[in-house]
């Protein structure tokens, strides 16, 4: 059982490093690929999305629907409202757009007086 939590951990934490890419240099310092800036449509980390992480929630909702005993919908529930968002956008004639690129610089961030004192 462990190591399907340990496994659940890193997806999730591999799709919110995805999904919350905040400086151009975080990649770096942390050493995480997936905290890059995104440059390319291309993007190894949309096949990683397309493949292994919707993969993960499809086989995960699986095994949950065919599960023996007698559970409730709502205990074979894992938010399918989410799955089948992910899952409809990704066998949808054309590519989701997962996330916006564009070929601009991250806007520079103004900071306030507080953080300019420190």
């Amino acid at each position: 059982m462990a190591d399907k939590t340990a496994k659940f951990c890193k997806m999730m934490n591999s799709f919110f490093d995805c999904a919350n890419i905040r400086s151009t240099k975080e990649s770096l310092q942390k050493r995480n690929d997936f905290l890059a800036p995104y440059r390319s449509t291309n993007d190894k980390r949309f096949q990683w999305l397309d493949n292994t992480f919707i993969k993960y929630l499809e086989d995960w909702k699986a095994a949950i629907e065919s599960r023996e005993g007698e559970y409730t919908a709502v205990l074979r529930d894992i938010a399918p409202s989410s799955v089948e968002g992910n899952v409809a956008g990704r066998h949808s004639g054309k590519r989701q757009k997962w996330f916006s690129i564009s070929d601009e610089p991250l806007p520079k961030r103004k900071s306030n007086e507080k953080q300019s004192k420190e």
